[in-house]
């Protein structure tokens, strides 16, 4: 566990990984743009709440279904529908949405605290929403940072003492390099996940998603 590590990860990084880490979030975001434009003419539909959705299901599904759910939920709404993360976080994308169709006005700024919650759901939804020195950390970040680790349904918890560890590494290891917060944990997460689909890290379980 090591803020060297994470320098080493980084300098193996090529330029398309640097290019497609740098651009993750602006992309994300834009992603995010469609599903507000595709359903703007609902009041309650914001670039705000939107994202708030994106993250709520997003813990263990892969991006592109992530979008699909959060689209479908947003479409479908007040029905309930069936999505890819677990029942208790589409039940908080359904909260995120009367939430704020219980708001006046064409605006509508819901407030998402007690809603969006979790040590990596609140700052990937500052991500979404453009803050980029709010840090990821996944499983894929965390277990850049200790080099290796053993996932999937059992892996343990992080410990509140190395996720605060690893988050000061990231963010001196990213100013270091001269990189946003959001877009060298980006950078490392593509670089380390390419390790895992290419079978280099050891005892990883590839089941394990963003």
């Amino acid at each position: 566990m090591s803020l060297y590590r994470l320098y080493r990860w980084y300098d193996t990084a090529t330029p398309e990984q640097l290019y497609a880490g740098r651009n993750w979030y602006p992309t994300a975001r834009k992603r995010i743009c469609e599903i507000v434009d595709k359903y703007g003419f609902l009041p309650y539909v914001t670039h705000e709440t939107v994202a708030g959705i994106v993250a709520v299901l997003s813990p263990n599904v892969d991006w592109d279904t992530n979008l699909y759910d959060a689209a479908n939920v947003v479409d479908a709404y007040p029905s309930i529908v069936t999505v890819s993360s677990y029942n208790k976080n589409r039940d908080k994308a359904y909260a995120i949405l009367h939430a704020a169709c219980q708001l006046p006005g064409p605006v509508r700024r819901v407030n998402t605290i007690g809603i969006v919650r979790g040590d990596k759901v609140v700052p990937f939804y500052a991500n979404l929403l453009g803050d980029d020195t709010a840090l990821t950390l996944d499983s894929h970040a965390y277990n850049a940072w200790c080099g290796y680790r053993a996932t999937g349904s059992k892996l343990p918890g992080m410990p509140a003492a190395m996720r605060r560890k690893a988050a000061l590494d990231y963010t001196r290891a990213a100013k270091r390099k001269g990189e946003s917060v959001s877009a060298f944990q980006a950078i490392l997460w593509i670089v380390w996940k390419d390790r895992i689909d290419n079978g280099r890290v050891k005892g990883y379980d590839r089941a394990n998603n963003r």
